[in-house]
């Protein structure tokens, strides 16, 4: 596995970006489902002229905005590293 990722840096520019894009979006996905079963009623909800809804409105707008901060975070960070292992353990032989 190290071999190959070691390689996908010596490819050309558009492989290597579809190569590297796979750990990043399973990270991502895999961070997003996390917090979905914590947070799971953060979906869209008809509040109608609720006293409250537009805090609610709010409230929930901005839990899917740090579900959806904290995946990329976990897809960077997946995939960061992923690159650290390639060099540690990927290095000369």
């Amino acid at each position: 596995m190290f071999i190959m990722l070691s390689a996908v840096f010596m490819m050309n520019d558009k492989m290597s970006k579809v190569v590297l894009a796979i750990p990043f979006t399973l990270g991502m996905a895999i961070t997003y489902l996390i917090f979905r079963f914590k947070f799971p009623d953060i979906e869209e909800q008809n509040l109608g002229s609720e006293v409250m809804g537009s805090y609610a409105c709010q409230a929930d707008s901005q839990k899917r905005w740090l579900v959806w901060l904290f995946s990329t975070v976990g897809g960077v960070l997946n995939l960061l590293l992923v690159i650290l292992a390639t060099f540690h353990f990927g290095g000369e032989q």
